[in-house]
């Protein structure tokens, strides 16, 4: 090979080399600016939700949407959301009321009897003190916490369209696989989030309409037990 051949060679190898280089460092400052994007609006989101931090309690009246994709169900509930710092209270009616309960001690997940077809029946209850869900405790940090409730995810992906602020975040307990929040940026308001756990099932909750209440009934997030009550 010749002195001008070697040339050739040797500066192909250096623009390609250069080329890399260049395609390496735009790589890098796109995911940086992603990633600065990505904060922005995790802050915006923040703002949002520091105004349900701010109050006593609230009841919202929701949308329950259940999806297990690998059978192909889908199931829709109305019910209503009532939070107060650490506590919550989901109620849902449907085929029979479901109730789940948060306090600072325990969860309870009650299940009503079909009222048409078994009005007579045993209320189920399941109680936990510990090994909490990882969701219940999300839902209260959502409301009550919005810093920590990021500390507890990574930001995937942002988008902002049609007045709509979506945030699409990875878990980092693995109870859950993936989570969404939803923002009405013309409104300052929650619109919805979604989320799949550990066993495939999709839950979307659409938040219809916010009550800011200066006192929630305690009664909320008490249980109660019945004599006839099966406890789990």
């Amino acid at each position: 090979m010749n002195s001008l051949s070697k040339y050739a060679l040797l500066l192909g190898q250096s623009l390609v080399l250069v080329a890399l280089s260049f395609g390496l460092a735009n790589a890098k400052s796109d995911a940086n600016l992603n990633q600065i994007h990505f904060l922005e609006d995790q802050k915006k989101a923040e703002k949002i939700l520091s105004k349900y931090a701010s109050v006593p309690g609230m009841i919202i009246n929701i949308e329950k949407v259940d999806e297990k994709k690998t059978l192909g169900t889908k199931k829709v509930t109305q019910g209503t959301l009532t939070v107060a710092g650490k506590k919550f209270n989901l109620t849902t009616l449907g085929d029979r009321k479901t109730e789940i309960i948060l306090n600072a001690q325990k969860i309870w997940l009650i299940e009503h009897p079909d009222a048409d077809f078994d009005p007579g029946g045993k209320r189920r209850v399941t109680e936990l003190s510990k090994n909490q869900p990882a969701l219940a405790k999300q839902i209260v940090n959502l409301f009550s916490s919005p810093q920590k409730f990021f500390s507890n995810f990574t930001v995937l992906n942002t988008e902002a369209k049609n007045d709509l602020l979506t945030l699409k975040l990875n878990p980092k307990n693995k109870e859950l696989k993936s989570f969404q929040i939803v923002f009405d940026s013309k409104k300052s308001q929650l619109n919805s989030i979604q989320f799949v756990d550990d066993i495939d099932t999709q839950t979307t909750l659409v938040f219809k309409k916010y009550d800011f209440e200066s006192k929630v009934p305690t009664k909320l997030f008490e249980f109660k037990k019945l004599k006839t009550d099966e406890v789990f």
